[in-house]
């Protein structure tokens, strides 16, 4: 499959350009990301969202109004990218263009987005309505922030829940297969299979509840963080992985 990256934003997201039978699909929207498909020369046909975050979302509305293409993402992205006091509820100072989806996506074994046939694998726990796409044929995952080179997605933003991203990450991805490439939302591709060899998952990824690591950390790791502690913290890629955070004392 033809693809192509491109990283935007402070928070150094990648966004995905594929090359489906009926057109071109762009996973995500990273700021940067709208000029940046505009200097591809494609005719943009379709834009997917993995999951809601801000740094995956600030060129929505100018993507859909550049392209008139349709957005598709799950019902519980819907309310971070069409109401602007979303953020602001949980204390994030973010402004954002609202803009409404034209479908909604939950998961399924098969569906297809312009004839490209995709798995779809919603993996909470980092975000609610967190989604993988699977290309089984090109055994390809457009993961978002769930499974990275070397980390796992945060869990300890609003709505974050470390058992489900655990869960998730070892019982719907790690059965796709060792040889899968895993295009993350964050950092540089790699492989289920090294992901599930590492030391690093070995140690994270254990059947036990994730729970008792959470509580017995000191000092205990909060559930809220203000978006100019993330901002501040210099690399914001590293921000958004885990165990490589190190949690903020009050």
């Amino acid at each position: 499959m033809r693809y192509e990256t491109f990283c935007g934003g402070i928070f150094e997201t990648n966004c995905y350009l594929l090359e489906a039978p009926e057109g071109w699909i762009l996973f995500d929207a990273p700021d940067g990301a709208c000029d940046w498909v505009g200097s591809r020369g494609v005719d943009l046909k379709l834009l997917l969202l993995t999951h809601g975050h801000f740094d995956h979302i600030p060129d929505v509305a100018k993507i859909k109004r550049r392209f008139g293409c349709p957005i598709g993402c799950h019902p519980q992205t819907a309310p971070m990218i069409s109401d602007p006091e979303f953020f602001r509820s949980f204390g994030f100072e973010l402004e954002i263009e609202p803009v409404q989806p034209e479908f909604f996506i939950e998961e399924t074994p098969a569906e297809r987005f312009l004839g490209l046939e995709m798995q779809v694998l919603e993996v909470p726990g980092h975000c609610p309505g967190s989604l993988s796409f699977f290309s089984r044929k090109d055994q390809l995952l457009i993961g978002g922030d769930v499974l990275f080179a070397g980390g796992v997605g945060r869990w300890d933003l609003p709505g974050g829940d470390a058992d489900l991203l655990f869960d998730g990450i070892r019982k719907k991805l790690f059965p796709l297969g060792d040889n899968v490439t895993v295009l993350p939302g964050h950092g540089p591709p790699t492989k289920i299979g090294t992901e599930r060899s590492s030391a690093a998952r070995r140690t994270y990824l254990r059947a036990d509840s994730i729970s008792a690591r959470l509580s017995s950390s000191s000092p205990p790791i909060s559930l809220t963080i203000a978006a100019n502690d993330v901002i501040a913290a210099g690399t914001c890629f590293r921000k958004c992985l885990w165990p490589f955070t190190s949690p903020r004392k009050p």
